[in-house]
C-alpha cells in the first residue's frame, strides 16, 4: 500500500510530467487568443503597402499558435466541418485574418464559407496582380518627394516608407 510520502512523490512527477507535455504541444483551440493584434499591430490596407510586413508578422504569429499549415500547406484534412478541430481552427485563423485588414479589403475579398487558405490566397493575388503599376507609381512617388516643409526626420521617415512599398511590390 502506498504512503501518503509515495502519493506526494507521484503528484509531483505528475505535474512535472505534464507541464512538459504543454511546453511541447500546440495550445488547444479554446485556448487561442481571441485577437492576435498583439502579434501583429498592423492593419493590412490597399492604401499603405504593408503587405509584406503584414504577411510576415502574420506568419509567425500563426507559427506561435502551429496553425501556419491552414494558409500553407496545400493538403486539407478530409473532416474539415466546423465541429472538426481542423474546422474550428480554420475558424480562428479566419476571424484573426479578418481582424487584421480594413474594411476595403475585407470586402473585396470576404467569401463566404471560403476557408482561411483560400482567404489568404485571395489576398495575396489582391497584392501581387497589380505589382507593375503598384511599382511605377511608387518609384515615381519616391523620386518626386521633395522634403519641403517636413523635418529630416519626417523626410526619412516618408523615404523609408515608400522604400519598404517598393520592396512590397518587388
Amino acid at each position: 500500500m502506498a504512503t501518503a510520502d509515495d502519493l506526494k512523490k507521484l503528484e509531483e512527477e505528475l505535474k512535472n510530467r505534464e507541464s512538459l507535455l504543454q511546453a511541447v504541444l500546440p495550445p488547444a483551440a479554446s485556448t487561442y487568443a481571441a485577437s492576435i493584434k498583439t502579434f501583429v499591430p498592423i492593419t493590412l490596407d490597399l492604401e499603405d503597402s504593408n503587405y509584406a510586413k503584414w504577411r510576415e508578422l502574420f506568419l509567425v504569429a500563426l507559427g506561435l499558435y502551429g496553425l501556419s499549415a491552414h494558409i500553407l500547406s496545400e493538403n486539407t484534412p478530409s473532416d474539415t466541418s466546423a465541429t472538426s478541430d481542423w474546422g474550428r481552427d480554420d475558424f480562428t485563423v479566419l476571424s484573426w485574418i479578418y481582424g487584421l485588414i480594413s474594411l476595403e479589403l475585407f470586402g473585396i475579398i470576404m467569401k463566404p464559407s471560403s476557408t482561411a487558405k483560400q482567404i489568404w490566397d485571395a489576398i495575396a493575388n489582391l497584392f501581387r496582380d497589380n505589382k507593375k503599376s503598384r511599382a511605377l507609381a511608387l518609384d515615381a512617388e519616391f523620386r518626386n518627394t521633395a522634403q519641403g516643409d517636413m523635418t529630416i526626420s519626417d523626410y526619412c521617415a516618408k523615404l523609408k516608407s515608400l522604400s519598404d512599398a517598393l520592396d512590397d511590390v518587388g
